[in-house]
């Protein structure tokens, strides 16, 4: 938000959901009204373990 940086690309994310709205706002995401650094965004993670254990190889004696 500082930067006013779309690091995550967010903007292509919601241009292939919502195309028709993507090109009403498309010039204001991050000039002009600048939509993106103005938002508000919350992220939810959901993580899955696969394996467990230590990423770490072993030593070996």
């Amino acid at each position: 938000k500082k930067y006013k940086v779309d690091v995550l690309e967010l903007g292509e994310v919601y241009k292939r959901h919502n195309y028709k709205e993507w090109k009403k706002i498309s010039k204001n995401w991050d000039q002009g009204q600048n939509y993106f650094s103005n938002a508000e965004i919350h992220v939810h993670v959901d993580p899955t373990i696969e394996h467990s254990g230590s990423a770490l190889p072993k030593k070996v004696k």
